[in-house]
């Protein structure tokens, strides 16, 4: 800044502090090797996740819909006029990313969200733009699906399935 070196007088502080800090990662790297997270279940969802989202995303993308707008049309489709609430149990999301989700599909008319049965609850439900969008969206998002099983074999998609299904129980969110 002015070209002098900048003055310390807590230097030696200042590197107890340092060897502190270091010391504390090299227990931290004895503990658990850095290899190990690698394996974290969560990690590899995520990341398989995110992968699987653009894959379907670009299934679905000529029709202008995402994979997450499908689902949601899809339960919809089986579920009728449900509350807000319920559908975020049903589907894991957050009641808030979930409003966050709606909010383009319901300017669509892809679905409409009515005040439920008191002023607290709403009620979501799929608009006939959103069967008709559902119905064009279905043959795109079966070849999609069929690629990638073939790709990973059924029995393996099954398993899949089952131990994901089993993770969900285990974690106390049933179905």
């Amino acid at each position: 800044m002015n070209g002098r070196q900048p003055t310390n007088t807590n230097l030696p502080e200042i590197a107890r502090i340092d060897r502190h800090i270091s010391g504390h990662y090299l227990e931290l790297a004895a503990m658990v090797s850095i290899e190990e997270t690698q394996g974290c279940l969560n990690f590899q969802l995520r990341r398989t996740s995110r992968v699987l989202g653009r894959y379907y995303d670009n299934a679905l993308r000529p029709l202008g819909l995402r994979i997450t707008q499908f689902n949601l049309l899809a339960v919809l489709a089986q579920t009728g006029p449900i509350p807000i609430t319920a559908l975020a149990d049903l589907v894991a999301m957050e009641r808030s990313a979930l409003a966050r989700n709606l909010k383009p599909m319901e300017h669509r008319k892809l679905v409409t969200v009515t005040p439920g049965k008191d002023k607290r609850t709403r009620t979501v439900a799929l608009a006939v733009a959103g069967t008709r969008k559902l119905e064009e969206a279905l043959p795109e998002w079966n070849q999609a699906q069929k690629q990638l099983l073939r790709k990973i074999e059924p029995d393996r998609a099954s398993g899949l399935v089952q131990a994901l299904a089993k993770i969900r129980t285990a974690l106390g969110k049933v179905s």
